[in-house]
């Protein structure tokens, strides 16, 4: 699964970025897609998550960083590929 967190301010998304990689996710900064919604336009995508344990330790290091996001999506599959 991946996760894609939005922020109202860019700075935001780069504080994650480098919060996330510095304890080891496997994330990048992207372009917001257009179906989740435009709030700043950019977002970070966290990959290779695959238990619900690991989304909330994303959360609680976000918090303890003191980093605000606006929504966190996690990925599904269609027939079309996959989406948030």
């Amino acid at each position: 699964m991946k996760l894609l967190v939005t922020f109202e301010i860019i700075a935001d998304s780069f504080s994650c970025d480098k919060t996330l990689k510095a304890a080891g996710h496997s994330c990048r900064i992207i372009p917001e897609p257009r179906n989740v919604g435009v709030s700043c336009n950019y977002a970070v995508e966290i990959q290779n998550i695959e238990t619900e344990e690991e989304v909330s330790g994303i959360l609680r290091l976000l918090k303890h960083n003191n980093i605000d996001y606006v929504h966190l999506f996690r990925s599904i599959h269609t027939p079309q590929g996959e989406t948030y």
